[in-house]
């Protein structure tokens, strides 16, 4: 029986620990992505999105057990990218300027086609209104760095913080968006007691010779 682990076929990028911060280069990774942003405090959208992200996603997993006999993975955790509409940073004092990607990484097996297929059917036989926001696409994180943060969700800022300290002592430079991956499920599990990768994409500054090579 073939099966496909992505948790062990990409251990670094899903393996953290809080005692140390990890550099990583993250390759092109085939998601099923769901848009929105804050606006406030209102986090419907947010919920709704999760809600479909992970119907699809078993749905998926379905279709490919009946196209790749004895095929088997397992469902991968939610994932989230967080950024500021324009030049502006993320942090806490902006939620209303919040954007987010919702995201659930895909074994190789999955196509656009196969994506949309299951969308149809999920939308002809189960109402959930995050189903229509799904959508198929390919992420490229490249050069990062990355922690855990085990803890209450509203005390991720002084992990970020601490990526950005690592960051500036190696002398890289932040680019891209936050990028969050949800170890602990938030759907179950109180705020209090999150386990989550925090991940931010770099760069080298234009000035390195390394950039170049």
């Amino acid at each position: 029986m073939e099966t496909q682990d992505s948790m062990k076929e990409f251990n670094r990028l899903y393996r953290a620990t809080i005692r140390r911060i990890d550099e990583v280069d993250v390759p092109a990774m085939k998601f099923l992505m769901v848009d929105g942003s804050c606006n406030g405090s209102n986090f419907d959208e947010f919920r709704l999105g999760i809600e479909g992200l992970f119907a699809l996603s078993h749905a998926m997993k379905a279709a490919i057990a009946r196209i790749h006999i004895g095929f088997e993975y397992t469902v991968m955790p939610l994932e989230c990218l967080w950024w500021v509409r324009g030049t502006g940073e993320y942090t806490p004092d902006n939620r209303d300027e919040w954007r987010w990607i919702l995201m659930v990484v895909q074994p190789n097996y999955v196509t656009s086609a196969l994506a949309r297929e299951a969308l149809s059917t999920m939308d002809r036989e189960k109402f959930l209104p995050g189903i229509s926001k799904v959508r198929y696409g390919v992420f490229t994180e490249g050069l990062s760095v990355q922690t855990l943060h085990n803890g209450p969700r509203a005390e991720k800022w002084t992990t970020i913080n601490r990526l950005r300290a690592f960051i500036e002592k190696k002398g890289y430079q932040v680019r891209g968006r936050h990028h969050e991956i949800y170890i602990s499920d938030p759907r179950t599990l109180s705020p209090e007691k999150m386990k989550m990768i925090i991940r931010l994409p770099i760069r080298f500054p234009e000035h390195d010779e390394r950039a170049r090579q």
